[in-house]
């Protein structure tokens, strides 16, 4: 499970962080596993931000401290302006081949 990578939502982040039952134990594991280095987790770079205007009404040293510890756990990962770009020409282009064929689903293994 070492190898294992997660890309962890925000939402499992503040779950864990404000212990939103019953979601915060299923939360705590992935965390734990985290901290435990039994996986790689990775939260999108927007969770940062996400995650500091939830806490905001905490003192500014607490929220600190708490996005630290859990930049500790969890690696921050973002995307270059061109990544972005392209990703959403991606999705356009197959959104629009979809239409043409009429599919209902569409399943892919897109490495992008």
């Amino acid at each position: 499970m070492k190898n294992m990578v997660l890309l962890i939502d925000a939402n499992v982040i503040l779950n864990y962080l404000l212990d939103h039952e019953p979601e915060s134990e299923y939360a705590r594991q992935i965390i734990d596993c985290c901290r435990e280095k039994k996986v790689r987790g990775y939260m999108a770079f927007h969770t940062v931000s996400i995650v500091w205007y939830v806490l905001r009404k905490k003192p500014l040293k607490e929220r600190r401290q708490i996005m630290l510890d859990l930049c500790k756990m969890i690696t921050v990962c973002g995307a270059s302006h061109e990544a972005v770009i392209e990703a959403i020409v991606q999705v356009l282009l197959l959104q629009q081949l979809v239409r043409r064929v009429w599919c209902l689903y569409l399943m892919t293994n897109s490495k992008a």
